[in-house]
């Protein structure tokens, strides 16, 4: 009992380092990133936010088809009634279609800041490691593309925030495009080609699919000239083509396969092109129109027909409801 109480004395004036000990089993920021196999882990971390409920699922249907003409909730009523409310515009600031992309897409950035700020510090080797960096760009620079699209100006968060950090100022619009394109730009410039990654690698984001957003980011922006550049250089990429079958494209047949990346690519270049004022066909190098109509050609009746054929697919899948997109547009 003395001796006890003689170390207790001790402990209280020295302290005993050997009551402190490293806690087992739990990894945080600052015992994780220590090998390559935790940066390639962090970084799927950030791919995972991908397959969340809150990223791609009901209520990113609902503000990306159902709110549109291209599809409708389907279902009973009372069968998620929220998307009901976004279908028929009746829906409110509370409805949940908003604050679940919010709150996933925001998860996203906020993991693939970890992985940005941290694994610049693991012994690893350099060209994966750029690498690693460069798909977490490439996937920041995606949640905040749909954020920008779907709120506008949002909070634009680069590292990993303190609780003192957590009330942000709401960024301009400009400013979370700045970032975008310039994430982009890094991924690209470090990114493998699709063709240049194994096989256990196939479906991580590469240097077409950076240079592919970016079409789209430069598309959005109206900056027409840039978005035909990156377009063309991702359809000149080997690799990329158009799928042989289309019956399987969107099946596990064509995954990942010459399409994936090329087809939205397609898209860009074909919206960038000028067009002629008759028809809305893409326009040749020369400045002709690459359909043949009549020039007095009245424009009500393409409109008609492309309403048609919009109220034909109404209420199909989103994949189906691109395709009518990429079609209609170029329908004369």
């Amino acid at each position: 009992m003395r001796g006890l109480g003689v170390l207790l004395v001790l402990c209280l004036a020295g302290g005993c380092d050997f009551l402190t000990t490293e806690p087992k089993g739990v990894l945080t920021t600052e015992n994780f990133f220590k090998t390559a196999d935790q940066a390639i882990d962090a970084t799927n971390a950030t791919y995972n936010m991908l397959r969340e409920w809150q990223v791609h699922v009901f209520s990113w249907l609902g503000l990306t088809d159902i709110v549109s003409d291209d599809a409708t909730k389907g279902s009973t009523p009372g069968d998620a009634s929220f998307l009901g409310d976004l279908d028929n515009l009746t829906f409110d600031p509370g409805n949940l279609a908003f604050a679940d992309p919010w709150a996933g897409y925001y998860k996203g950035v906020y993991r693939a800041n970890v992985a940005i700020q941290h694994i610049p510090d693991v012994p690893m080797d350099a060209t994966l490691k750029a690498r690693l960096i460069g798909e977490n760009k490439f996937l920041r620079a995606y949640y905040y593309f749909f954020l920008v699209r779907a709120f506008g100006g949002v909070p634009l968060v680069t590292q990993p925030l303190t609780p003192d950090q957590f009330i942000q100022p709401r960024a301009t619009a400009d400013e979370v495009y700045a970032l975008i394109e310039q994430d982009l730009q890094d991924a690209s410039a470090v990114l493998p080609t699709k063709l240049q990654y194994a096989a256990a690698d196939v479906g991580r984001a590469t240097k077409g699919a950076a240079q592919g957003m970016l079409a789209e980011v430069y598309l959005y922006r109206k900056d027409y000239a840039h978005a035909l550049a990156y377009a063309d250089s991702v359809i000149g990429q080997p690799g990329y083509g158009l799928f042989s079958d289309y019956t399987t494209l969107f099946t596990d047949a064509g995954e990942n396969s010459t399409e994936s990346g090329s087809s939205r690519a397609r898209e860009v270049r074909t919206f960038s092109m000028p067009r002629c004022r008759a028809c809305e066909a893409p326009r040749t190098s020369a400045g002709a129109s690459t359909r043949r109509h009549p020039v007095s050609k009245p424009l009500t009746s393409r409109v008609i027909r492309a309403s048609r054929r919009r109220s034909s697919t109404r209420g199909s899948c989103s994949r189906t409801g691109a395709a009518w997109w990429s079609t209609s547009i170029r329908a004369c």
